[in-house]
Formats: structure tokens, sequence, C-alpha cells
């Protein structure tokens, strides 16, 4: 699971997690800390999840339904708050502002910390409105600005694909700390519907998006590695991770952005590209002969057959081309 995210004054970090046993456990060890700490602790969730991470702190040896009663601990209904903000369908981002500096503010009076975990963003990602949801990120950081507040939110990786690369990117813009999922630092398996034969060679393509994180580079390697292992392109796969590991690092080190990964296959030709949410170009290090880092362009126009970077509307994509054989 991930590193429990600490709840020091102005925190608000954000977890991206594939599965949902992810997120419960870390929600409920970062609300059991707090607890222990004698924080006041906030949570917002689906009914799932608020069960699941209830029934976690059980196992964790916190009485719920004592600290409940107490007021050390709120476990509200997330579709309920956010629907209780747009009465007549329309976020009341000003209300959320107002009512929510006041709760804030009597939560942590006498000098309390407090730990929140909200998922109201989430709904809104799932209802395409990511808009809305970056909106409320924005007032969180106002809200908890002058508070001694530990702010956590989570997103399903699932809703990345269809995301835009700048609305990801600025939604981990507004956090501290941007976790990455799990998956990230493990063996990446083979997708679960494994997709085209070696026969069907000619139409191969497989895309994935992945979080700016230095993590995500290495999850990247493992989505090309399983993708050319399954298209039995072995004889290629070193090249071919070379190339997308440099190219993903220029993403996140210089463009500070997430990025998607694509490969297709057609005759003869493995084309890779990954594509980011930062316009310009695929940056050239000027590296000294004792330096290790900085040789990507280098690197790449080494291995590939051909290469480029081409501007698009909200970024840029840096593409290479491998000979195959195939």
């Amino acid at each position: 699971m991930p590193a429990t995210p600490v709840a020091a004054p102005h925190d608000h970090a954000v977890i991206f997690y594939d599965h949902d046993s992810e997120i419960v456990s870390a929600v409920a060890a970062y609300a059991h800390e707090g607890l222990q700490a004698g924080d006041g602790v906030l949570l917002v969730a689906t009914p799932a999840h608020r069960s699941a991470i209830s029934a976690a702190l059980e196992d964790l040896g916190t009485d719920v339904a004592a600290l409940v009663e107490s007021g050390r601990l709120d476990l509200r209904d997330a579709q309920t708050v956010l629907d209780d903000f747009r009465p007549e369908g329309r976020l009341d981002l000003e209300r959320f502002e107002d009512e929510m500096r006041t709760e804030v503010g009597a939560a942590t009076g006498g000098g309390r910390r407090v730990r929140l975990f909200g998922e109201m963003v989430t709904l809104l990602w799932q209802e395409g409105d990511v808009g809305g949801a970056v909106h409320l990120e924005t007032i969180w950081n106002d809200v908890i600005a002058d508070h001694d507040v530990g702010l956590l939110c989570s997103y399903p990786t699932a809703l990345l694909a269809s995301a835009g690369l700048a609305e990801i990117r600025e939604t981990c813009a507004l956090h501290s700390e941007v976790l990455a999922p799990t998956t990230y630092g493990s063996t990446r398996p083979l997708p679960a519907d494994p997709g085209e034969h070696v026969a069907d060679l000619a139409t191969a393509q497989r895309t994935e998006v992945f979080v700016p994180t230095t993590a995500a580079v290495t999850a990247a390697r493992r989505f090309v590695g399983a993708t050319l292992e399954h298209w039995e392109l072995d004889h290629i796969a070193a090249d071919a991770l070379l190339v997308v590991s440099e190219m993903a690092t220029n993403a996140v080190l210089h463009a500070g952005s997430p990025f998607r990964v694509f490969i297709h296959h057609s005759p003869g030709v493995l084309h890779l590209s990954v594509r980011d949410a930062q316009r310009g170009w695929f940056e050239q290090g000027r590296p000294t002969d004792a330096e290790v880092n900085g040789r990507g362009v280098s690197i790449v126009e080494a291995v590939a057959e051909r290469w480029g970077c081409d501007a698009v509307s909200d970024g840029k994509v840096v593409w290479a081309e491998i000979s195959t054989g195939v």
C-alpha cells in the first residue's frame, strides 16, 4: 500500500489507485494514525468505502462507534454532501467555500489538528465534470491554508483514460504530494484481456496514462515490456524499454506532466510514443562526460530507426520507430 500521507499543516495529498483495497487501506491507516495522535478525523466517502474503512479501523483496534459518538470521528456520505451543494444541479462553489471555512474553523478550534478525506472530487470526475473537481481542489487549498489541517483526496486510475492530460496535470499541481498506485512499484501483470495475437500484429495497439511521479517511468517500462512479451516481440524489448524510459523521464522530470504511452505495430515497425501536457520540444541535455543523465535525445537517436517530436494542441508527442522484422 502507499506510504501513509502525513497530515502536516496545510498538507493536501492525492492518491491514485487501481483497486478499492488500496484506498481503503491507505485511508484507514491515515485516519487511525490521526486518531491515535488525538486529531479530529472527517471522512467523506462513498457508502462502500465508508463501510470498508470503518471495518479496517476496527481491525486496527479503533472503536468506531465510540469515536463517532464523541465527535472525534465524523463519517459522511460523499454523494449526499456533494448534492447538498448543488440543489439545482449546479455546484454552488461560493456556498461550499463559506460552509467549509466555518466547519474547518470550528473543528480546529482550541488548537486541534484535523485530518480530512474526501471523495466528492472523485464523484465529479466520474460524472465527467473534471473542471468542477479542479475548482473544489482549489477551494480546499484556500480553506485549509489558515488551519492545522491535513487533506487527502483520491482518484481511481480507471478515470485517467477519459481525462485530458492538461486536466490531470492541473489536478496534480494542486496537491502537495502525488502518490502513485501501488502497481507502479510492483511487477505489472499482463492485461486481463490479452488482446491481439501475433497473427494480428498489423493492427496491434495499446495505450495507457501515467501520473507524474518518478515511479511512473518504471511502470511505463513494465507496460511496454508486458505488451511486447505478449506480442512475441521480445527481441526488440531492450531497445523499446530504453526508448520509453527516456521519453517518460523527459515527461516527468522536464515537463512535470502526466503522460500517455502509445504502442502500435505495423508490418516490420513498432511505433512507440509518449504524449505529455507540456508544449515545446523533447529536452536536449548537455551532460559532461562524467554525468549519467541528460542523454535522452542521443539515446533515442541511437536506438530508433526514426524519431521525432510533434506539437499538439495541449502539449507534445515524442515518438520513435523501431524495426521488428515481423
